[in-house]
């Protein structure tokens, strides 16, 4: 009878505002470990936000893996975190609580400015929370998330673990698991139906936002338009529609985009950055998906590694928090998957059917050169351009539509790629 109390108080959405204020100041604790928080207010919020996500996706698996998964262990191993972090830096706790006033101060200043990037600013904010307040409304109906997300969300927190599911779509058990426990996270408040498991989509819109105008700055941008750049975000096929649904692209997209940010804003100061490593691991603990962006990735980091050489002990901080980010979020996931399927990634047919290899030379340089057109083709999607640049954009998109065929075999599902980009 008192685990039954404690599950039913741990339900209910004051214990669930407990935790959430937990782990922000948890949150906020590692930003200062990791010496952000003097930094500017956009590299600050990323990192805020960034471990937040960190946090809830760590200790869903960790509470996945030992049969502690639910409200009551969520808030138990929050606070947990917390009470250490206070005490391993109970001497800069002060100088930390100032660091948010001022971060707070600086914020609000900025806001309260009557300058244009001011103004943008705070339409976009206007933007963020609306969709966010639509994502917190929403149904999770999209048919991946009636299929195995919210199925598979509902009997982990009924048996308390992550655990291997008797069921004909074998996507309930080696899908990637983190995106849906930080929705599991965020049932916490409430015992019936799966409202608002699509805020862990928003976290990722805001972190993929943050990102981009990040980035923005550090390619020497000014304000105005770094923020005018993560604006053009929304205008992309899928970021919008997926802000509100129950997918787990958007999730993936902003958690590596923003470790992307913070390790090459460290990176311009000289500096290691712990939280752009484990950020890069907790992106594919998300989503198979970072497979594939991993040789872009890998030429990025070449090509800053050859025009500014760090010396290795700062690469290796980055690096050792990279494979300890994979350790935690993603490699429990690949050995379930090896002892139940044979392969790390899946069922051997659910991995022929997603990535659709090439079986000769000359069928890997097709598949090749129509992924990559198809990629340059999204690049220029007319309605992700500024208004006097859809036109060209349309032009290039159909010319590209004139190079790939009909039907090809290495689609999922027999998708055409010309209708897709017509």
């Amino acid at each position: 009878m008192p685990a039954v109390l404690v599950l039913a108080a741990a339900s209910h959405p004051g214990a669930f505002a407990v935790d959430v204020v937990a782990t922000v100041a948890a949150a906020w604790l590692v930003v200062c470990a990791c010496g952000i928080q003097g930094r500017g207010i956009l590299e600050t919020a990323t990192a805020w936000l960034l471990s937040l996500t960190a946090l809830v996706g760590g200790a869903g698996v960790i509470l996945g893996e030992t049969g502690g998964l639910g409200a009551a262990g969520f808030l138990a191993l929050h606070a947990a975190v917390l009470a250490a972090l206070a005490f391993l830096r109970r001497r800069g706790l002060a100088g930390d609580l100032a660091a948010l006033r001022g971060a707070w101060d600086r914020a609000r200043a900025f806001l309260n400015e009557r300058s244009p990037e001011s103004v943008a600013t705070r339409c976009m904010l206007l933007v963020l929370g609306v969709l966010t307040v639509l994502a917190a409304w929403a149904e999770p109906a999209t048919a991946d998330g009636l299929t195995y997300h919210m199925p598979r969300i509902g009997q982990w927190l009924q048996d308390g673990r992550v655990h291997e599911l008797a069921s004909q779509d074998e996507r309930m058990n080696f899908v990637a698991t983190v995106p849906d426990l930080a929705m599991a996270w965020l049932l916490g408040g409430t015992s019936v139906g799966f409202r608002p498991a699509d805020l862990a989509q928003a976290i990722g819109g805001m972190l993929a936002f943050l990102a981009t105008v990040g980035l923005a700055r550090q390619t020497g941008l000014g304000r105005l338009p770094s923020v005018l750049a993560g604006a053009l975000l929304f205008g992309m096929a899928n970021v919008a529609v997926q802000f509100t649904s129950s997918q787990t692209d958007l999730f993936t997209a902003g958690a590596f985009s923003a470790a992307f940010f913070l390790w090459l804003a460290a990176w311009q100061r000289g500096e290691s950055s712990v939280l752009g490593g484990a950020g890069a691991g907790l992106a594919l603990g998300a989503k198979g998906t970072l497979f594939y962006l991993a040789p872009g990735f890998v030429v990025w980091v070449a090509f800053v590694a050859w025009k500014r050489p760090l010396a290795w002990p700062l690469w290796r901080r980055t690096v050792v928090a990279a494979v300890l980010g994979v350790e935690l979020f993603a490699m429990p996931l690949f050995l379930h998957n090896s002892r139940d399927f044979g392969d790390p990634l899946g069922p051997k047919e659910w991995v022929g059917k997603l990535h659709q290899g090439a079986g000769s030379n000359r069928e890997f340089l097709e598949k090749l050169t129509w992924n990559l057109e198809c990629s340059v083709a999204q690049v220029f999607e007319p309605q992700s351009q500024p208004v006097l640049l859809r036109g060209a954009g349309r032009a290039v998109v159909a010319q590209l539509e004139n190079h790939v065929p009909i039907r090809d075999p290495y689609t999922l599902d027999g998708l055409s790629r010309k209708s897709t980009l017509q």
